[in-house]
């Protein structure tokens, strides 16, 4: 994976305070010439406005209680953050357990959205607020062995629920995320893997940490994003041909697709890390 990256950009997000304005340095076809930041409790806001001051796009980062919260992740309360990627009429929406750390995928997300997050002063602004933009690089579609691959371990997953057409992420050394098709729902679930296989560690993977506030939980990994597909007719994972690397990818389509099967896994749910409020948490159940 790659981070979007921009050093003048990264000076400005340093200094952006609520309500600042930055100006957009590069040319793009959405017409957003001018960012906007504004925080209020924990709502963060980045716009993307047009030159007479138009709302083009927006990112909206929500910490705290979010409605139907524990609807969505089942076996707990409604806190948690809610991450909102709009562009004119196009909205993306993922829910998490998470309050610390969010981050966003741009394979997995429209064109439009795709373009406001490649625009060089966003991901460090949303940096700033704690949201990493993710950039992958491949385009093509792979098939057979390359595919087969990237099947899901049943060790990396947990025992509930099933991870339909689950997909593993692998760079050439390692295994990075899982991602997969939630039946009860259809949403699509991520969930980023420790690079230190780790468990109950802070987000650098090897620092100590309390409880509930662990990025990587008892199994490895991080608190299930999940990200709505509005209905999930049209939810498929299939593997992408990386076109820089030679490697594959696991990606989300509308496409049909019948490169992955359902995995059970074989951890078990409901465990906990260290300095939290004892007992079972299903913080990382999904």
């Amino acid at each position: 994976m790659r981070i979007f990256k921009g050093v003048l950009a990264l000076a400005l997000a340093g200094c952006v305070g609520n309500g600042d304005r930055v100006e957009v340095t590069d040319t793009n076809d959405l017409g957003v010439t001018m960012l906007s930041v504004d925080r209020e409790g924990g709502v963060f806001v980045l716009r993307g406005l047009a030159d007479d001051g138009t709302e083009l796009a927006s990112v909206r980062r929500t910490t705290g209680t979010i409605p139907d919260l524990a609807r969505v992740l089942p076996g707990g309360n409604d806190q948690g953050s809610e991450l909102v990627l709009r562009v004119g009429d196009t909205t993306w929406r993922a829910r998490t357990r998470e309050t610390t750390h969010l981050r966003v995928r741009t394979d997995n997300v429209e064109a439009s959205i795709h373009q406001f997050l490649a625009i060089a002063q966003v991901p460090p602004l949303l940096a700033n607020a704690d949201i990493l933009v993710l950039q992958p690089a491949g385009t093509e579609r792979a098939y057979g062995p390359q595919a087969e691959a990237l099947a899901c371990n049943p060790d990396h997953l947990n025992t509930s629920p099933v991870a339909g057409q689950c997909c593993e992420q692998w760079d050439f050394y390692d295994y990075e995320w899982t991602m997969a098709i939630r039946a009860a729902d259809s949403n699509l679930v991520i969930r980023y893997a420790n690079p230190y296989h780790l468990g109950c560690k802070a987000e650098d993977g090897v620092s100590d940490c309390d409880g509930t506030s662990c990025y990587y939980g008892p199994n490895g990994f991080s608190k299930a994003d999940v990200v709505d597909t509005y209905g999930g007719e049209y939810a498929h994972i299939y593997a992408a041909l990386d076109g820089e690397f030679g490697g594959t990818e696991c990606r989300y389509s509308a496409a049909p697709s019948n490169d992955f099967g359902d995995v059970t896994g074989n951890f078990p749910t409901g465990q906990s890390c260290p300095g939290g409020n004892g007992g079972g948490s299903p913080d990382w159940d999904y």
